[in-house]
């Protein structure tokens, strides 16, 4: 039987057991398999939810993040382009990053 028909008739599970790390063969071979239909699918739920998440903030909350995690601009440049202090930019962000955690915690990403 050739070795890619084994992995799809044994899939190795995604996640090691506690306290115990995948070896290095099962890595590569998770690396190799690629992604199946089902990751997919739940990658494009997750992004339903979070967009839904981000629905709940407000318009500043919501540039304050947009700066900080897609543009990826330090807490100082995001707070000069915003024209607000470094103190207050912080003050936003946790507040945002809080109310998406609380949206997000049913679905298990509370961290």
């Amino acid at each position: 039987m050739p070795l890619f028909k084994k992995l799809e008739a044994n899939p190795i599970p995604i996640e090691a057991p506690k306290g115990r790390s995948l070896p290095l063969d099962e890595r590569l071979i998770l690396h190799l398999q690629g992604p199946t239909p089902l990751d997919h699918i739940e990658a494009q739920e997750f992004r339903q939810v979070v967009m839904k998440a981000l629905q709940q903030l407000d318009p500043e909350e919501l540039r304050v993040m947009e700066i900080r995690y897609q543009f990826k601009k330090s807490p100082g440049q995001a707070a000069k382009q915003l024209g607000l202090s470094p103190t207050e930019l912080k003050r936003r962000e946790r507040r945002a990053l809080g109310k998406l955690r609380q949206h997000l915690a049913p679905y298990g990403s509370a961290s």
